[in-house]
């Protein structure tokens, strides 16, 4: 496959429709200040299996949810629950099988039983939390820490709840030394009926090595000619493309940019605000798609202003997609509001090249925003 058009794949199946209506519903006991939107999902690792495990939920809507089991190399479990949802809390009414239950499948059932009623009553247990963040417009990515008792997880855990995530909110749950029990490694949408981005995810392989963090001095006068030789070098290469709208560009085969305009659709009955766009986007940012899938731990989303009155919110994201040559690459994703006015700035490179080319991304995104 073309090395570029891989990577536009990776680049282009992230974008979502930019349209702040959103569904006002939840899972039943509990209310989402982002709520989950139909085909959104997460998938968590669950660490305290000897082999390496993974349990995805996807929401279709209040009371309907799809579970997926599995174990590399071993089970690979799908389930599709009905919920009541005039119950003020989670309460199973039917499920459908939909993959092949083994004898001792039956166990691992009972356990994905266990995490929809632990994970949304542990959710539930905290709403006031999520109340009092929403009251004082606390920005949707505001962290909340709980320690609870969780038998399944051995006792006093900490859990992590973090409202950018789908369905339950849960980022992480690890125990007091800090051990990761069990953590959400990826989030992400279905585009349509035929998107099988749910049944295809089969964890990540070969992560790449994080680069030793190296504090930052001033360069010297040969580092400072060298970069700018490498600045006006790679300057020179970018090729504008006509095909998409806005400002499209690409670097060769090893990175992408595009910058546009966004024509923000706001439901008015909901009355909408900058903060809620930023919120949105802290999600939909970071959301998979089409088979290509955002590792959740090493990203991040940050939120400054800068000297011209603009806010700016930067989403950096390693994405994977095991049908390439290439299989990760870095992507950041840059959202600007200034007066109600939205741009959005999308970069993607290989995570080869950016890691060889660091210095020229940095100085390049920093000269946009």
């Amino acid at each position: 496959m073309n090395q570029k058009f891989t990577l536009k794949k990776i680049f282009l199946s992230i974008l979502l429709i930019f349209i702040l209506c959103v569904s006002v519903f939840s899972l039943p006991g509990y209310k989402e200040n982002l709520p989950t939107e139909s085909g959104e999902y997460v998938f968590y690792r669950d660490f305290t299996f000897a082999q390496e495990t993974y349990l995805g939920f996807l929401y279709y809507d209040e009371g309907t949810i799809g579970v997926r089991y599995f174990s590399k190399g071993k089970s690979d479990i799908q389930i599709l629950f009905s919920l009541d949802t005039s119950k003020d809390f989670v309460e199973l009414t039917g499920e459908r099988i939909i993959s092949q239950i083994t004898p001792e499948g039956v166990e691992i059932v009972n356990y994905i039983h266990d995490m929809i009623y632990e994970f949304s009553t542990r959710r539930k247990k905290i709403q006031s939390e999520f109340d009092l963040l929403k009251n004082n417009s606390s920005s949707v990515t505001k962290q909340i820490v709980s320690t609870q008792d969780f038998q399944q997880f051995g006792g006093q855990v900490q859990l992590v709840f973090d409202g950018t995530i789908p369905v339950f909110n849960l980022e992480s749950i690890s125990d007091f030394s800090g051990k990761m029990l069990l953590q959400a490694v990826t989030m992400g949408t279905l585009v349509d009926s035929a998107d099988s981005s749910f049944e295809f995810f089969a964890g990540f392989e070969n992560l790449p090595q994080e680069k030793e963090e190296v504090k930052k001095k001033k360069l010297s006068k040969k580092e400072k000619k060298a970069l700018d030789a490498k600045i006006q070098k790679y300057n020179s290469l970018w090729k504008i493309e006509d095909s998409m709208p806005g400002e499209f560009k690409t670097l060769g085969d090893y990175a992408l940019f595009w910058e546009f305009p966004l024509d923000i659709v706001r439901d008015t009955s909901t009355n909408e605000d900058s903060k809620q766009v930023f919120d949105y986007f802290a999600r939909n940012n970071r959301l998979s798609s089409n088979k290509t899938y955002t590792y959740l731990p090493k990203s991040s989303v940050s939120l400054l202003k800068d000297e011209k009155g603009n806010t700016i919110q930067i989403s950096k994201m390693i994405v994977y997609d095991s049908e390439a040559k290439e299989k990760y690459s870095v992507n950041y994703k840059i959202l600007v509001e200034n007066n109600g006015i939205y741009r959005m700035i999308h970069f993607s490179a290989y995570e080869s090249w950016f890691k060889d080319n660091q210095d020229y991304i940095e100085n390049m995104l920093k000269s946009i925003y």
